[in-house]
């Protein structure tokens, strides 16, 4: 088995991929998924896009067919050096296989799930606190009453506010404060 990349003409990658699976070819090629916010209806709308605009990789088995390669609708040409295609080095073929698994981790996409499987954001809008003021941490309070104080979080509710403590007249006092009003505290210390 050997890839070989082919060039397919503009915007015929679809239409390129289903004739040579047709022709009983393995085919592969890489997809990123973004997501869109459509703001006249007012819903997220997810697009497959290409990472390698007008090609893809053709796996072929013993002796290749070019003529029936080149004969498919949507690909204009195989790669390779003076008229002879080149198939993909072992060096090659091992990148190839990381992107495929890269793909399949989701690690292309901006879709919210792609973010959330790799945890660069939470389900709601309590993870995401969650996520940026775990328990124990150390936080400056930024505006509201306690402006200026160091307070150590001790959870998140449920709306995602923080409850944390706070030092006042030498007590320990629990608060909740929106978590638009605190940031993380690097120089001061803990409550």
């Amino acid at each position: 088995m050997a890839w070989y990349v082919v060039r397919t003409n503009i915007k015929c990658e679809d239409k390129a991929e289903r004739n040579l699976r047709r022709s009983g070819f393995s085919v592969y090629s890489p997809l990123a998924r973004i997501e869109r916010f459509n703001k006249r209806r007012k819903v997220w709308i997810e697009t497959e896009l290409p990472l390698m605009p007008r090609y893809l990789f053709v796996e072929v088995a013993g002796q290749v067919p070019w003529f029936i390669l080149r004969a498919c609708e949507g690909v204009e040409s195989v790669l390779g050096v003076e008229g002879r295609p080149c198939r993909l080095t072992d060096h090659d073929e091992k990148a190839l296989r990381e992107v495929m698994e890269a793909e399949a981790d989701l690690r292309f996409d901006t879709t919210r799930a792609a973010k959330i499987r790799r945890g660069e954001i939470g389900k709601n809008k309590r993870d995401n606190v969650r996520m940026k003021f775990p328990a124990g941490s150390s936080v400056r309070i930024t505006d509201g009453p306690f402006n200026q104080f160091i307070a150590e979080v001790t959870d998140v509710t449920a709306k995602g506010k923080l409850q944390a403590l706070v030092r006042v007249f030498g007590n320990l006092t629990p608060i909740e404060i929106p978590a638009k009003w605190a940031q993380l505290d690097e120089m001061g210390e803990a409550a």
